[in-house]
C-alpha cells in the first residue's frame, strides 16, 4: 500500500478521534493560522463545529480573518458561521484570560485592520455591515482601523461599499484624522478625495490638522490645507487654543509652525486672550521678530496665562513639572535666552503667583520660569534668569530640581539657601539618594554645610520616630 493511500485512509480516523477527545478546536485553530485548508476541510467533513475552540482566545472565524485567509473564512461560512451576527463576541469561551491578547472587534473589522483585503471583500459580499463598529465605548468601524494603519487598499474597498467617511469613533476621531496621526499620507489623499471633512473635531485632540502639524509631517498638513482646514482659534470648551500652531511649536516642527504661520493670520483673526497662544509660539520657538512685533505693535500682555490641558493627566511630582502657562514660561522651557530677555523687558513678571484665570477656563498652576529651566537643563536660560533677578530659593525648590544637573546646580549654590525648607526630608538626603557625587561634593563644600547636616539629621530623626 502506497503513503499516499495509506493517510488517506488514515486521515479520517485520526479527525474523528480527535473530535471525540474533544480536540477538534485546537485543529481548527491550527489551520486557521497556518492557511492550511485541507486540513480545515477534513475536520470540518468529520463532524467538527466550525466554531469549535481550542487554546486561542478567538474563535476559528476570527482567527482566519486575522491571519488573512480567505479560503478557510469560506470554508467556515459555509458549514454555518454567521459573519453577521450580532449576539457573538467571536471570543473563545474556554479562554482562560491570561493569554496578552491585543485584537479587537469583529470578523471584519480584524482583516480590515491588518490590511487583509481578499477577506475584507469576501466578507463583504457575504453582507456584513461595512459600517459595523466594535465593542466597548471606543465604536471605531473597520475604516477607522484600516486607516489608522495604512491601508489603503482596504479603505478604498470600505469606502466602495459605502463606509461612512467621516464616521467618528467614541471620541470624535474620524478615518482621515487617523491617517493624519499616523503619518499615512496616501491614505490622506485618498479620504480627501472622497469628500473627508478635515475639520471635524475630536474631543482631545483637536482637529485633523492638530494631528498632522503634532506628528510632524508637513506633506499631510500641506495636503490637509489645500483641502479647506481652517484653524481653530480655540477648542469649544476655551481649551488648546490655536491648537494645531501650538503642538507643532512644541514638538519642533518648524517647517510646519512656518507654513501655518504663512496660512493663516494669527494675529488678525484671534483677538481674544485665550486666542493669543502665538505669543507662546514665538516665545518657546525663538522667533523674537514676531513676539516682538506682538508685544509692541498688538499691545499683547507679555504675562497672559494660556489654558493647559485638563484632559491630559500626568503624575507630578514637583509643580515645577506642569506645563508652562506662560510666554516667559515657554521661552524657559525651550531655552530660548533672547525670548527671554524681549519678554522680561516688556514687563513679563519672573516669578508670578499661582492663579486660576478666567479668561482661559481652567489655566492651573503657573510654575516659575526658573524652574522650568532648571528641570529641562537649560543652563543658558538659567543664566539669563537669574540676571534678571529669578529668585533661586523660590520655595526652595530650584536647588532640588537641579541636584541631577550639577552644572546648574553649581550656578544656583552660588545664591540659593541650601537650608531651605523641603517636604519630608533636607536637601543633603535628597542628594544623597540621587547618587549624583559632584552634588553632594558641593553640598558639602558649602559655607552652610554643617548647618545642611544638622538638618539632615534632624528630618531623618523626626521620620523614624513617626
Amino acid at each position: 500500500m502506497s503513503t499516499r493511500r495509506f493517510y488517506a485512509l488514515l486521515n479520517p480516523i485520526l479527525y474523528k478521534r480527535s473530535i471525540s477527545q474533544r480536540n477538534e478546536g485546537y485543529t481548527i485553530e491550527w489551520a486557521a493560522m497556518n492557511v492550511s485548508a485541507p486540513t480545515t476541510r477534513l475536520i470540518l467533513k468529520a463532524g467538527a463545529p466550525p466554531a469549535a475552540c481550542g487554546g486561542e482566545p478567538w474563535q476559528p472565524f476570527a482567527l482566519a480573518g486575522i491571519h488573512g485567509y480567505s479560503e478557510i473564512t469560506r470554508l467556515l461560512y459555509e458549514h454555518g458561521v454567521d459573519p453577521c451576527s450580532i449576539n457573538n463576541d467571536w471570543k473563545n469561551d474556554m479562554d482562560d484570560g491570561n493569554r496578552e491578547n491585543r485584537e479587537e472587534g469583529h470578523p471584519l473589522s480584524m482583516p480590515a485592520s491588518h490590511g487583509h483585503v481578499s477577506v475584507v471583500n469576501l466578507l463583504l459580499k457575504y453582507g456584513m455591515c461595512p459600517d459595523f463598529t466594535i465593542g466597548h465605548n471606543e465604536e471605531r468601524t473597520s475604516i477607522h482601523l484600516a486607516a489608522k494603519n495604512g491601508h489603503l487598499d482596504v479603505v478604498r474597498m470600505l469606502s466602495d461599499a459605502r463606509s461612512s467617511i467621516n464616521a467618528q469613533d467614541g471620541n470624535g476621531t474620524t478615518p482621515l484624522a487617523f491617517a493624519a496621526w499616523n503619518g499615512h499620507l496616501d491614505i490622506v489623499q485618498f479620504l480627501l478625495s472622497r469628500g473627508a471633512d478635515p475639520n471635524i473635531a475630536t474631543e482631545h485632540e483637536g482637529t485633523s490638522l492638530c494631528m498632522a502639524s503634532h506628528s510632524g509631517n508637513i506633506d499631510i498638513v500641506r495636503c490637509i490645507l489645500d483641502h479647506g482646514a481652517t484653524p481653530n482659534p480655540s477648542y469649544p470648551d476655551g481649551q488648546k487654543p490655536l491648537f494645531q500652531l501650538s503642538r507643532a511649536a512644541q514638538e519642533g516642527h518648524e517647517d510646519i509652525v512656518d507654513l501655518l504661520l504663512s496660512r493663516f493670520d494669527y494675529v488678525k483673526s484671534f483677538t481674544k486672550p485665550y486666542q493669543q497662544a502665538i505669543l507662546c509660539v514665538a516665545a518657546l520657538t525663538g522667533r523674537t521678530t514676531l513676539l516682538t512685533e506682538l508685544l509692541t505693535k498688538q499691545n499683547y500682555d507679555p504675562n497672559m496665562h494660556i489654558a493647559v490641558d485638563r484632559h491630559i493627566h500626568i503624575f507630578l511630582r514637583y509643580k515645577s513639572l506642569h506645563q508652562p502657562i506662560t510666554a516667559l514660561g515657554w521661552a524657559a522651557e525651550c531655552n530660548q535666552p533672547a525670548a527671554i530677555d524681549i519678554l522680561i523687558s516688556h514687563g513679563a513678571i519672573i516669578t508670578s503667583p499661582i492663579c486660576i484665570s478666567p479668561d482661559n477656563n481652567g489655566a492651573g498652576i503657573d510654575t516659575p520660569a526658573l524652574l522650568h529651566a532648571i528641570q529641562e537643563g537649560h543652563k543658558e536660560a538659567v543664566i539669563t534668569l537669574l540676571a534678571h533677578g529669578a529668585n533661586p530659593d523660590y520655595l526652595s525648590e530650584a536647588l532640588l530640581t537641579a541636584i541631577t544637573n550639577p552644572p546648574i546646580f553649581s550656578l544656583l549654590s552660588h545664591k540659593a539657601d541650601p537650608t531651605g525648607s523641603l517636604p519630608k526630608s533636607s536637601l543633603l538626603t535628597y542628594a544623597v539618594y540621587s547618587g549624583n557625587v559632584d552634588t553632594l561634593r558641593m553640598l558639602l563644600d558649602h559655607p552652610k554645610a554643617t548647618e545642611l547636616v544638622m538638618d539632615s539629621i534632624s528630618a531623618e530623626t523626626q521620620t523614624k520616630r513617626r
